[in-house]
């Protein structure tokens, strides 16, 4: 039995090494191509499962997302109302909707309040 020396064994961990990374690979590939058809339909944005494969074809038919929003006081303003003074609030969420709060005059406009959810449409 010959002597086998560091080059060659170094060389034979390298294809060893090689070869379980090759059939890693051929394995993810599989995979992959099994996880992912094109021709597979989706469900519809708006719903829960908005964007997901549908392994069965059917659409599920639920209430759309609703994203509940925050809106930031802009301006405040007193005025005279029906019934004395008033503080008009006016906020402005992050899709741009003007929302307008009226307060009695002595109290504070808060900075921050919940938006009405939005249900895809402006």
């Amino acid at each position: 039995m010959g002597r086998i020396d560091r080059h060659m064994l170094k060389a034979l961990g390298s294809e060893i090494r090689l070869a379980t990374l090759s059939l890693k690979l051929d394995v993810l590939v599989a995979l992959l191509e099994r996880r992912y058809r094109p021709d597979q339909p989706r469900a519809p944005k708006g719903t829960r499962e908005g964007g997901q494969w549908i392994p069965d074809g059917r659409i599920p038919t639920g209430p759309k997302v609703k994203v509940a929003l925050a809106a930031v006081l802009q301006t405040q303003r007193v005025g005279l109302g029906d019934y004395g003074l008033v503080r008009h609030c006016i906020y402005l969420d992050m899709l741009g909707r003007q929302l307008t709060r009226e307060i009695d005059a002595s109290k504070i406009c808060p900075p921050t309040i919940k938006a009405p959810p939005y249900d895809g449409t402006l």
